[in-house]
């Protein structure tokens, strides 16, 4: 007789379109089609969800009911309540809980779960970033923590300094990429010379305008490289910020595209594929789900001096690292680097093998399972 398949839940109450491309969706979406899982992710009703019927067929999404205290202001305050109200009427129904971040929430949720389904197994994705060294575990936390069967980091730099300093077993697990099945080999032919970055646009933790203010030094020595930033520009003060910019710089009106938001994922994958560079000169990083996106479309990685930029160019052998918040060095790398022919086209293979060897979400998912039926 088959042996019923395990039923997990991505308890992410945030869970927008977006993020079904992303680990809140890839994780179940994967240990469904691949290791034989039923996955569910229950999350509030946050518009449409055409992801799930082009590339996530099969997951299934279940409507948090919504708390009706009507002085609960904070989406986030009042997110903890309903989850809580969720595992409480289906705990028994679960047979593997995941939750994302050491927060306020995710300790209850764990407590009451395994109060209620102590042969339940619960998954914790930390989503950490170096803010994570910070952290001090009281007892109470930490006995929480041990409740859960898998507890992983996203870095190799936390995975060892947090192993070294919680009293708790903490694996290592990156984020990924997948490709649907099919594996292209993106050729350094088929590339322009551009320099691309993602994400919210003018998002002051991205520091998109370290990157403009860069690329406006730079360019008097790369005349022929362009920039396209791919995403929505939604803050105001961005929008005041560039039409500033552009009147100090107007040279530069033809040279910097703005793409707008793209979710039609084979022209967003044609941007990278398109692009030489990859930049994201972040002040603040857990593991941005952009750079192995970029990397398996062999784009040269050049961050700031965040903890994953070191895993994703395999310490800088696939990419370049500089000081946060540093202008000149940033602007110094893109010189160096878009003058740098041969290393660009070395480089566009060993990022894809390096993506497929480290990052693919298959084969990371396949390293989950096994964790969780140890």
């Amino acid at each position: 007789m088959e042996s019923r398949r395990p039923r997990l839940v991505t308890l992410f109450p945030e869970t927008e379109n977006i993020h079904l491309l992303k680990d809140v969706g890839m994780i179940p979406y994967i240990l469904q089609k691949y290791y034989n899982y039923d996955s569910k992710i229950v999350c509030y009703d946050n518009g449409d969800y055409p992801y799930l019927r082009e590339l996530t067929k099969g997951l299934k999404i279940e409507i948090l009911e919504k708390s009706k205290r009507k002085r609960v202001k904070d989406p986030y305050e009042a997110s903890i309540d309903d989850g809580y109200n969720y595992i409480k009427r289906h705990a028994k129904q679960i047979d593997i809980l995941q939750i994302f971040h050491l927060s306020d929430r995710s300790l209850p949720w764990i407590s009451l779960y395994k109060l209620l389904n102590p042969k339940g197994k619960v998954y914790l994705k930390l989503d950490a970033n170096a803010d994570a060294k910070n952290i001090k575990l009281h007892e109470s936390v930490i006995s929480i923590l041990r409740l859960c069967n898998l507890i992983s980091v996203e870095t190799k730099e936390l995975y060892e300094y947090l192993n070294q300093h919680w009293p708790l077993r903490i694996e290592y697990l990156p984020n990924g990429f997948y490709d649907f099945g099919v594996r292209e080999n993106i050729l350094f032919e088929e590339k322009e010379n551009i320099i691309c970055s993602a994400g919210s646009i003018g998002s002051h933790i991205k520091g998109h305008d370290l990157l403009i203010e860069a690329f406006c030094l730079a360019y008097p020595y790369i005349p022929g490289w362009k920039l396209k930033l791919i995403g929505s520009v939604d803050n105001p003060l961005f929008h005041t910020y560039l039409s500033e910019y552009f009147e100090r710089n107007p040279h530069l009106k033809d040279k910097i595209i703005f793409t707008g938001k793209i979710t039609d994922r084979p022209k967003l994958e044609n941007e990278y594929r398109k692009a030489k560079i990859f930049c994201l000169p972040s002040r603040s990083e857990g593991f941005p789900l952009v750079f192995p996106e970029a990397g398996r479309n062999g784009c040269f990685i050049i961050s700031s001096n965040v903890i994953p930029a070191w895993d994703i160019t395999d310490n800088k052998r696939l990419g370049d690292i500089v000081e946060i918040n540093n202008i000149h060095q940033l602007a110094d790398s893109l010189i160096k680097n878009c003058n740098h022919e041969e290393r660009l086209r070395e480089g566009c293979k060993g990022i894809q093998d390096h993506m497929y060897n480290n990052f693919y979400w298959v084969n990371i998912c396949q390293k989950i399972d096994s964790l969780l039926n140890l």
